[in-house]
Order: C-alpha cells, then sequence, then structure tokens
C-alpha cells in the first residue's frame, strides 16, 4: 500500500511539474504574441503604445494585464484612435488563439477628418470582448459589449445607449456585423410622444464580398464603384408602442449618401403617425393621406393581435418615402474627406 501511495505521489508531482514547465512555455508564447501582434500593427503604419504587462493566472489562465494601451492610425483623409485603461487579455493555456479582452475602466475610439477638423468620439464606460483570432492576430469572430456607450460629433445625432453589443465573423461570401443596443436615447428633435428613449434596437449587416477599407469619402467610392451593396437582413426596434421589422437592400448614390429599399413591418403604426404629425415631421395632409393608406393595407391577426402594415420604403437623394407618401429628409452624413 505505501508503495503504491508513494508512486502516486511521485506521479502527481510529475504531473504538477509538468503542468508548470507548460504554462510558463505557454506564457511566454502567450506574451510574445502579443508583442508580435504589436510589431505588426506598427509595420502597418499605425501607432500602438502598450503599457509595460506581465502574464499571470497560473495554473488554468493566462492573463496579460496591461495598464495602457492606445492603437491609433493617421492618414490624408482620415484618422483614428482607441484608447484604453487596465485592460486584462485572458486566454486558456491550450488555447491561446481564443481571446477574452476585458476592463472596468473608461475606453474610446475617436474617429477623425484631418482635413475638416470634424471627429467623432465613442466612449464606454467600461467593455468585455471575446474572440477568435488566426496565428497572426487578425480576428475571425468577435462579441464585443460596450457599457453605458456614448457617442459625440455626428451632426445632431448625438447617441447614448445602456449597452450595445456588436458581433463581427468572418465569411467566405463576406463579414457579418450584427448590432444590438438597448435603453436608447434618442436625438433632440424626436417624436417626444414616442418616449426620449428607444427600448432596443437590433441590425444584421452583411457586407459581400469585402469591407469598404474605411469609412473616408475616397475609400467609399471605390467599394461604391466596385458595386458593392450593403444587405440588412434583419433589424428591429421598439419604442414605446411601436415595434419594426424588417430587411433592406442598401448602397451609396453619388454623393456617397444611403440609397436603396427598406420593407418593414411595424406595429403601433397609428401611435407613430400621430407622433410624427405631433412633432412637425409630417404635416397635416401627408399625415391624413399616410394614414389612409396603412389603414387600407393593414392587416388584421385573427388571435386579436394588433394590426400591423407591411410596407416598402425607398430612399433616394436623401428622401424617405413610401412611393406615396414623402416621409421626410434624412440628415447628410459628412464623410472624412467630403
Amino acid at each position: 500500500m505505501r508503495r503504491v501511495l508513494r508512486s502516486l505521489i511521485v506521479a502527481l508531482l510529475l504531473l504538477a511539474g509538468g503542468w508548470s514547465g507548460y504554462w510558463f512555455h505557454a506564457a511566454r508564447l502567450y506574451s510574445g504574441g502579443i508583442l508580435a501582434w504589436a510589431e505588426d500593427q506598427r509595420a502597418a503604419g499605425r501607432d500602438v503604445h502598450l503599457g509595460d504587462f506581465e502574464v499571470k493566472g497560473f495554473p488554468l489562465s493566462l492573463r496579460a494585464e496591461i495598464e495602457t494601451a492606445v492603437v491609433a492610425e493617421a492618414g490624408a483623409e482620415f484618422a483614428w484612435e482607441w484608447r484604453a485603461q487596465d485592460l486584462a487579455a485572458t486566454a486558456l493555456p491550450w488555447n491561446i488563439h481564443r481571446l477574452a479582452l476585458n476592463s472596468d475602466a473608461p475606453a474610446s475610439l475617436r474617429l477623425s477628418d484631418p482635413a475638416t477638423g470634424r471627429h467623432v468620439l465613442l466612449a464606454a464606460a467600461r467593455f468585455d470582448a471575446s474572440g477568435q483570432v488566426d496565428s497572426r492576430g487578425n480576428p475571425a469572430a468577435v462579441d464585443v459589449t460596450l457599457f453605458s456607450l456614448t457617442q459625440t460629433g455626428l451632426d445632431g445625432m448625438p447617441f447614448e445607449a445602456a449597452a450595445l453589443v456588436l458581433s463581427y465573423a468572418a465569411r467566405p461570401d463576406g463579414p457579418n456585423l450584427t448590432l444590438r443596443a438597448t435603453d436608447i436615447a434618442l436625438p433632440a428633435g424626436m417624436p417626444p410622444a414616442l418616449g426620449d428613449r428607444a427600448r432596443s434596437l437590433i441590425v444584421t449587416a452583411a457586407f459581400r464580398t469585402a469591407l469598404p477599407d474605411g469609412p473616408d469619402a475616397a475609400a467609399l467610392t471605390a467599394w461604391r464603384d466596385a458595386g458593392h451593396r450593403l444587405a440588412l437582413p434583419y433589424f428591429e426596434l421598439e419604442w414605446g408602442p411601436v415595434r419594426v421589422t424588417g430587411d433592406a437592400q442598401l448602397s451609396l448614390d453619388r454623393r456617397l449618401q444611403p440609397a436603396g429599399t427598406i420593407r418593414t413591418t411595424t406595429r403601433g403604426y397609428r401611435a407613430a403617425v400621430d407622433a410624427a404629425e405631433g412633432a412637425g415631421l409630417l404635416a397635416g395632409n401627408d399625415a391624413a393621406a399616410l394614414r389612409l393608406l396603412l389603414e387600407a393595407i393593414a392587416t388584421r391577426p385573427e388571435d386579436g393581435a394588433a394590426p400591423r402594415v407591411a410596407v416598402e420604403l425607398k430612399i433616394e437623394k436623401r428622401r424617405i418615402s413610401t412611393g406615396f407618401v414623402d416621409l421626410g429628409r434624412l440628415p447628410r452624413i459628412h464623410w472624412p474627406g467630403t
């Protein structure tokens, strides 16, 4: 019995020693991978500043604790800077290509147009992210959750959300993006009758063949001229008594403004028309015509649920219409370089 116990203890010690050696080897690879990623970014023309870090988490995880991180790229027409503090980058020793990145400190992304000085600032109180990367650190799938997100800089379109979830997946026919936002504070001037906050927004976007190289005018023009389009296979908005679902096919016109068609199904359409008229977004005659149209085409479920309306909208020259009624003019998007 003593011999068996002694053999078991020796085996456990050997196993612990072997695992310790493996963990420290994986920790060196993990640390080296972070530094190699930073060098790859610098070689691509980006500025990368990482504070001192060390890898902890023995024995079951690899956790790089980074005090500060700044990644930036400056171009003639478009520049951006991502900044975060108190980062924890965590992986498993047996799978260092599956990463989790989180911080309980503020983080921000600044997009700017050097020619005009215009900029957009996205700021989050904290964030969680996870994803799968290849051997060079390029993302194959990413999920990011931003808490207490604010956006400033877009003309007349400030944005706040309690939480925003972004999901990215690389696919053979082009990347897919999904956005989910909750408790959204709406810009001033929206119909107050529906409330100043929307309950939720979901948008799924499919870029066929490629993403634009950037959000500047030159990159978007090249993307448009190559025949690329943006498909929205599904979107959903819940705002007060209104719930809208649908899909869309969009492109950019010669002024780089959205154009295309949107198919929607709306419940609570009566409240939406009343709110738009009350806010002055629809003239009285247009509102009356729209009510008649919607009531004529509405479907009423047999189970007694609220009636709903399916409508195809058209966006052209920043005007949005049903084909019969002009619903208003969209704000101009000022892309860097325009």
